[in-house]
């Protein structure tokens, strides 16, 4: 299951289970690091803080 849910691992190749877990753990952090960059990118945007300011007024 895991291994089809993970987009890296080539479809139709031969992977043991720990290289399935290997490049789902890798994969994990590469989320994690995309997400922690949106949030910081969000956090130093004025824009981020004009529309945060508006939904609290609403």
């Amino acid at each position: 299951m895991l291994r089809e849910l993970e987009p890296r691992i080539p479809q139709g190749t031969k992977v043991s289970q720990v290289e399935i877990l290997q490049h789902v753990i890798d994969y994990i952090f590469d989320l994690q690091i995309v997400l922690e960059e949106q949030a910081k990118k969000e956090q130093d945007s004025p824009a981020a803080e004009t529309s945060l300011l508006s939904l609290k007024a609403a």
